[in-house]
């Protein structure tokens, strides 16, 4: 059964009916030639719109007569005379083509909002008031760069006052344009009256303050779209569908607000209109007319729908869980969707075939519109394809088989592309800009399912590459990835949300099983996203709780276990049965009991060793042994002088338990010349130091010293360099230059090794470097069925590398169930480059600004505790502060 079983059922817009309750939205193309005709490219735009399962789709908006075309910006059709039926015809018919009803937006004028630019005419209005700069322009609305600087489309232009005798012609010729848009073949028209335009600055005192019939009374200020609805019905009879558009709030301070649009509508269902189809706000007021999220549309909603027995029509619906929710309470009898068609075309199809997460998610950034605004083609920058649909494999392939026009991909950020995971940062870090952290939690989880663990543990190569850091200092991009997932563990999520981001119960819909070896990063990503495409998973974990390196490697104060159980406990209760204590002696024996594919992702749990005299004295431990037992929750007794041997993570975990648990004193080696050469991240370093820990570097040891089988001191001898001139670890000792350090208990933390003897009779390959041996891109391994990743591949490894591969594991063991082929692998990406004109550009506008700081647990509160010691930003205000300085790499490269 569908998830969504209201919004796919059909409903009749007056005597339309409609296939399902999704529609398209007015969104503008740009799909008109500077006289107002239609183009090839806009036919094809919307025809591949249509092609995507809505139930209707709404053209631009387009001018009855060619006198209010004259102040307009560029690319607006017209409707204004039998010269434009051709084309429009042609565009109703190419819609109707692909099953999608074919509506039209018909404006009389833009009013005071217009632009004399082309025609060097004064735009006309109802009264001499000009419209006002965007009051709301510094609350990122969208990605900064787009009229930040406030004119509205008009500028600040006094307009000329309209005459009766221009009214007249206007609602004269208006249902002259309604009745060309049924000869065309429209199903139906849409009336263009909300968002400041001339039909609103008619009903709003703010914009209309004449004294005549027009002006005054509410009922004086409806007059005009009283007319133009009644001459509109008069000419296509009662058997055609009329739709108003209307604000449901001006937002502004002497404007029209929800009350006086709520009997315009009932006034307008009175004189014949089919449907009311809702909007709010005005180039004044852009925080309502750009929403970035659907609630100002739905409270309004539920205000109009109470009054009206015609349907109502709420926009900007991009999530169809919530979609569903708004039908189902009777807020709205439909919805529509305008920028997120741009986005991806085929969201109704998708959400009705239920490939949610296969959605293109729209960013509400705007690029569509402010390249409009400048005279350029629409252009998208998460599809690269929008305005260019003419040139389509499924259109322009030659006989060969060869594109007329290759397509190029989208602009890609560097810190996406430097992510091993390849999380939509642009995205997330967008949506945190704006405070919606439940929206920015969403394009995590579609990557991940450990934002959580990742935000603390990960060390972020997406910042190394990220464009800011050639302006002053690179985005805080994994605090903001940890603020998001906490925000949600600590405050929940809306229940349109839940149901996409934290399901619980996800529907079987496949009869094969697929087991899975390992319970760490790895295992626990490709159960996630193989129960999300509807296959039971089993997970077969040897140790006494799931989690692998997240739940043994890492310590309390790195890694709160609070954090990896919930993020743990997300994916059993979407239905993934995590079996502990079930070690597997070999992989082909569970496809034996019937499973039809295996992932094998068991790590590498093994320490390495020094092979060093003295190794096996009492008092040495391997790190891996001894964070187990710290995070089973076993206090291991530690020395009075404790030596650590490793550069890297775990040492400094290692190191840190070690005073903890009461060490007197606690001293890391390295090979490393320097805190840059260390594998350890910078804070790693730098917080043991603080707690008293000594870092020596370019040692390594030499022996380990003992007295009756203890230990008592580790000589040490001197490494000149740690890596050769290709980067690779090549350690190079002066032998002669030594020294001795007393020590009752060394730790040894130099990198970890797979252990495989739990293969032993499996017929898997493996490699000489003791790895199980797998195809690049597939991870499939010498004997069919049977996959691995994460460290059992690669060796030790960074955990956003293991999850990486977990998700590429559940693409390639659905390829091999459904017995397809893997996708093609994508094609190198387009960086968005800061040194490219446009954004250099966009760039005009940003000032530098100091990264926000984040908190740690300060030094003296550290000791004999395992309380968590980086705290993350502040407070919500912090994050989102960080968050705006990002530079939108994205949007910035395709917007002008």
């Amino acid at each position: 059964m569908s998830d969504f079983p209201i919004l796919f059922s059909p409903i009749k817009l007056g005597p339309l009916e409609i296939k399902n309750r999704i529609g398209g939205s007015c969104t503008t193309t740009g799909g008109a030639d500077i006289n107002g005709y239609i183009t090839e490219e806009c036919l094809y735009s919307y025809a591949a719109r249509c092609e995507g399962g809505a139930g209707f789709i709404t053209i631009e908006c387009t001018f009855a007569t060619d006198w209010g075309a004259k102040t307009t910006s560029f690319g607006n059709p017209r409707i204004s005379g039998r010269a434009y039926y051709e084309g429009m015809s042609n565009l109703a018919e190419a819609m109707k083509q692909m099953d999608a009803r074919a509506f039209i937006q018909i404006t009389p004028s833009f009013g005071r909002q217009g632009s004399g630019r082309l025609s060097g005419e004064t735009p006309a209005a109802p009264s001499a008031i000009p419209s006002e700069r965007p009051q709301d322009y510094e609350q990122r609305i969208m990605p900064r760069g787009y009229e930040t600087r406030a004119q509205t489309m008009g500028g600040t232009t006094v307009p000329k006052v309209l005459t009766i005798e221009e009214i007249d012609y206007m609602e004269r010729t208006f249902a002259d344009a309604v009745a060309g848009a049924r000869i065309c073949g429209f199903d139906a028209v849409e009336f263009h009256s909300p968002h400041g335009y001339l039909i609103h600055e008619f009903l709003s005192p703010r914009s209309n303050q004449r004294n005549d019939l027009y002006g005054g009374s509410l009922e004086n200020r409806f007059r005009f779209l009283r007319n133009l609805l009644v001459s509109a019905r008069r000419r296509v009879g009662p058997d055609f569908t009329l739709g108003i558009r209307l604000s449901g709030d001006e937002h502004m301070p002497g404007a029209i607000h929800e009350e006086e649009l709520i009997q315009v509508a009932k006034w307008c269902e009175e004189l014949g209109a089919s449907y009311i189809h809702l909007s709010d706000g005005s180039y004044e007021a852009r925080k309502w007319f750009f929403p970035q999220d659907p609630f100002c549309f739905i409270e309004h909603a539920k205000n109009f729908k109470k009054e009206l027995k015609i349907p109502l029509i709420v926009p900007g619906q991009h999530d169809p869980y919530l979609a569903e929710e708004v039908l189902r309470n009777g807020w709205a009898d439909c919805i529509t969707m305008g920028r997120q068609l741009v986005a991806d075309q085929r969201t109704p199809g998708k959400w009705e075939q239920g490939e949610v997460d296969e959605v293109r998610r729209c960013l509400r950034c705007n690029v569509c519109l402010a390249r409009f605004n400048r005279g350029l083609a629409i252009r998208c920058a998460v599809n690269s394809n929008v305005g260019r649909e003419k040139y389509a494999p499924l259109y322009s392939t030659t006989s060969s088989g060869n594109l007329l026009r290759p397509l190029p991909e989208p602009f890609m950020p560097p810190c996406q592309n430097s992510c091993p995971a390849g999380l939509d940062i642009n995205a997330y870090v967008l949506m945190a800009s704006r405070g919606q952290m439940g929206e920015a939690y969403r394009y995590l989880k579609q990557y991940t399912p450990f934002p959580g663990v990742l935000g603390r543990v990960c060390p972020h190569p997406c910042e190394v590459e990220c464009n800011r850091g050639e302006l002053d200092d690179p985005i805080a991009i994994n605090d903001i990835k940890r603020y998001i997932a906490d925000s949600v563990m600590n405050e929940g999520l809306p229940d349109y949300l839940k149901k996409q981001c934290l399901p619980e119960k996800v529907a079987i819909t496949r009869k094969e099983k697929v087991a899975v070896v390992g319970s760490g990063p790895a295992g626990l990503t490709a159960a996630y996203f193989l129960i999300k495409k509807g296959y039971a998973v089993t997970v077969f974990e040897a140790a006494a709780n799931a989690g692998g390196m997240m739940a043994y490697g890492m310590p309390e104060h790195r890694l709160p276990s609070k954090v990896v159980k919930w993020e743990i406990d997300t994916i059993k209760k979407m239905g993934v049965e995590i079996k502990t204590n079930s070690p597997v002696k070999n992989p082909e024996d569970l496809k034996k009991k019937g499973y039809s594919a295996v992932f094998v992702a068991a790590g590498a749990q093994n320490s390495a060793k020094l092979n060093i005299t003295g190794e096996d004295a009492s008092g040495v431990l391997q790190a891996l042994d001894f964070l187990k037992d710290v995070n089973s929750g076993k206090k291991p007794a530690v020395g009075k002088k404790v030596v650590v041997v490793g550069g890297g993570s775990v040492a400094m975990d290692a190191a840190t338990c070690a005073l903890r648990l009461g060490a007197g004193s606690v001293q890391v080696v390295c090979l490393e010349c320097s805190p840059e050469e260390m594998p350890a991240q910078e804070d790693e370093i730098s917080q043991a130091m603080e707690e008293g820990i000594k870092v020596d570097m370019s040692w390594g040891p030499k022996q380990i010293l003992t007295s009756g089988g203890k230990v008592k001191g580790v000589e040490l001898k001197r490494c000149t360099s740690c890596y050769n001139k290709a980067g690779a670890f090549a350690p190079v000792y002066n032998e002669k230059e030594t020294r001795t350090v007393d020590a009752d208990m060394v730790i040894t933390a130099i990198g970890q090794r797979v252990d495989l003897s739990f293969m032993k009779d499996s017929k898997v390959k493996t490699t000489k470097r003791g790895t199980i041996d797998t195809a690049d891109r597939s991870l499939a391994t010498s004997v069919a069925g049977i996959y691995a990743g994460g460290d059992v591949t690669r060796g030790q490894g960074l955990m956003i590398d293991a999850t990486a591969d977990g998700k590429k594991a559940a693409v390639a063991i659905d390829c091999y169930l459904r017995g397809v082929d893997l996708p093609p692998a994508p094609p190198e990406p387009r960086l968005a480059d800061i040194e490219e004109p446009a954004f250099q550009f966009h760039l005009r506008e940003y000032k530098k600004e100091d990264r926000c700081p984040t908190e740690a647990l300060a030094a003296s509160k550290r000791k004999g505790n395992f309380k968590e010691i980086n705290l993350g930003f502040a407070n919500k205000e912090t994050c989102v502060t960080e968050a705006r300085r990002c530079l939108t790499c994205r949007c910035s490269a395709v917007r002008y």
